[in-house]
């Protein structure tokens, strides 16, 4: 007799406004194996996992654990089902520490009924146990926002495995770690695989999707089309699924002629976190940053772009030295920064997707003390269809 599969989400079908997120979606996992979900950004991949995890409510469908129907519908349910997710888009709380974030929603407390309080003594003892495990050492104390998003994304990594999940769902895990980390993950996850825990994972890059995955479904514009064992793949045929034709050339190399020198900086220092650093960029030209974690890297674009001060150094655009002392200054000279931290840095949740694309460029709709809205509209709108965005609509909470 045939065991039923670990888990199984049954005709999952999810509406979000102005969208049908998923459509009759059918997926199984069986136990202790990693069952990688593949598609576009907005192929409903997220939606599929928060209804899992309780964040969303499918509006049809059902979840079967063992062959059993559960019913969950927040995150506590899925806890209580054995079900962890790691966040492509990390959750966490800047002032809390280190220990805070690895028990919070599940703080273990002390004392007679009535008079329970949280047991600190055991917190700390179990934080540093449970990173000892993991191989990552952070004082336990640490306050968040503090971290780099590789060290954050590690707890969280940490918190997931650590939980005595039978399934954990990672996504993206690795978007923001360096190979040596990576390297670490993968060996964690064939432990838990030998261990028997079932592991859902999401991630585009293709040549780590061949070194873990057991079975590859693929989704398009919130449907399955297709799922098979992935020795029947290879990184042509699932990237041709995914966008619905073939691709011969994913990232074709751009011929373009390299200018002048437009942006020069030279000697730059800051006390304690890079120094004597120079890089000149041409017209035309992309100059990449590579080291690794801590090397310095996001702290000379901060600087660069006036987040951060310098402390000495000179900066040329265009052939004419500028002092970069804050943001404005940096925008008025032509130079933007997208963060690597968008949830962070990048954007304001609880205002609109057209406040926030026009957040950095608010002159050009704001004259004579008033905004004009109109014209907001419309250079959004512009945007959006030149850069293939979707939104359900330009007044939706970003």
């Amino acid at each position: 007799m045939s065991h039923p599969p670990k888990l199984e989400l049954v005709n999952i079908r999810k509406a979000l406004p102005g969208v049908l997120a998923l459509s009759n979606v059918n997926f199984a996992v069986e136990k202790g194996t990693v069952h990688v979900l593949c598609g576009e950004n907005g192929a409903g991949k997220s939606t599929l996992m928060k209804i899992l995890n309780g964040i969303y409510k499918a509006d049809e469908g059902e979840i079967r654990i063992d062959g059993e129907r559960v019913e969950i519908h927040t995150p506590q349910d899925a806890r209580r089902h054995g079900i962890a997710m790691i966040f492509q888009e990390l959750n966490f709380v800047p002032e809390m520490t280190v220990e805070e974030n690895l028990f919070l929603g599940c703080e273990p407390t002390v004392g007679p009924p009535g008079f329970r309080r949280v047991d600190w003594k055991r917190i700390r003892r179990e934080s540093l146990a449970m990173m000892k495990a993991e191989g990552v050492y952070y004082p336990p104390d640490e306050k968040l926002r503090y971290l780099s998003v590789s060290d954050i994304q590690m707890l969280e990594i940490t918190k997931a495995v650590s939980r005595d999940a039978d399934i954990i769902i990672m996504d993206e895990p690795t978007s923001a770690i360096t190979s040596k980390e990576v390297e670490r993950l993968i060996a964690k996850i064939g432990e838990l695989k030998a261990k028997g825990i079932s592991i859902i994972y999401i991630s585009h890059k293709m040549e780590e999707i061949f070194r873990i995955a057991d079975q590859i479904t693929i989704l398009r514009d919130g449907s399955v089309v297709d799922s098979q064992p992935a020795a029947n793949y290879d990184i042509d045929k699932v990237i041709s699924l995914m966008v619905g034709r073939t691709i011969t050339n994913v990232y074709p190399k751009e011929k373009v002629p390299v200018g002048d020198v437009i942006f020069d900086a030279k000697n730059l220092n800051r006390h304690g976190v890079f120094s004597d650093v120079s890089f000149q960029v041409r017209a035309g030209e992309i100059v990449g940053f590579a080291g690794l974690v801590g090397a310095g890297r996001t702290e000379v674009a901060r600087a660069v772009f006036g987040l951060d001060p310098l402390d000495s150094g000179t900066i040329t655009i265009k052939g004419t030295e500028t002092r970069i002392r804050s943001v404005r200054d940096s925008m008025r000279s032509g130079v933007v920064m997208l963060s690597e931290d968008r949830r962070r840095y990048g954007i304001i949740p609880m205002r609109s997707v057209e406040e926030n694309a026009s957040l950095s460029n608010l002159g050009l709709f704001i004259y004579n003390g008033f905004l004009h809205s109109g014209k907001q509209k419309r250079i959004v709108q512009e945007s959006f269809r030149s850069m293939n965005v979707k939104t359900p609509a330009l007044d939706t909470s970003i």
